[in-house]
């Protein structure tokens, strides 16, 4: 089995479909990316991830990373095995020192248990192969990013977006994730993206 390593780039709306997202995963060290549509709410909880954003109480991710780590296990790796239909298939591998489990799993689960647990990201070489497209700088838009029409409050918005600092922007950030304006939280985290760019 030979396997490229991964890394997960940014989170973003689909271009088909406003109520879809795009997983972008980036090859280590170079520039081909697969995207991967996700949901709404997979999206959110990865968004939260990656910003390393805690709520109240714990996620179904956190519950799920208390669990395996209750029986003193720990996520080893993740492995996208396989592109069937257009929806790619994970597996899990966790690890106990003396045992290995492999479990079946979504791809974006997989990927929020990988940054709760800090796990390495691959790839079978022949999925990714069939599913990567190049990018030719590190500053294209992989993905459009809304629609072209927006209404006038929209753009009132993203322009307001722009010219805040990146403190302000991650305490909205927090403050629209509380109060479940996930809309809005996406945009905070693209600008956000952006910047660190």
């Amino acid at each position: 089995m030979s396997l490229i390593e991964l890394e997960l780039v940014d989170v973003r709306h689909s271009h088909e479909s406003l109520e879809a997202y795009a997983m972008l995963l980036k090859e280590k060290e170079k520039n081909r990316v697969i995207p991967i549509i996700i949901g709404f709410t997979e999206a959110k909880a990865i968004i939260m991830l990656m910003n390393k954003i805690k709520t109240r109480r714990p996620s179904t991710y956190e519950l799920l990373q208390h669990v395996i780590e209750k029986f003193q296990y720990t996520v080893e790796k993740i492995i996208i095995c396989r592109f069937d239909s257009g929806v790619f298939f994970s597996n899990i591998y966790l690890q106990n020192g003396e045992r290995e489990i492999v479990l079946d799993s979504r791809t974006s689960d997989a990927i929020a248990l990988a940054l709760l647990f800090n796990a390495t990201l691959y790839i079978e070489k022949e999925v990714f192969e069939k599913s990567a497209f190049s990018i030719t700088s590190k500053d294209t838009d992989l993905l459009p990013m809304a629609e072209e029409e927006l209404q006038d409050t929209e753009v009132f918005i993203e322009e307001k977006i722009k010219e805040m600092s990146i403190i302000e922007l991650e305490n909205l950030l927090k403050g629209s994730i509380e109060s479940e304006d996930f809309e809005l939280a996406t945009k905070i985290h693209n600008e956000l993206n952006k910047r660190k760019k």
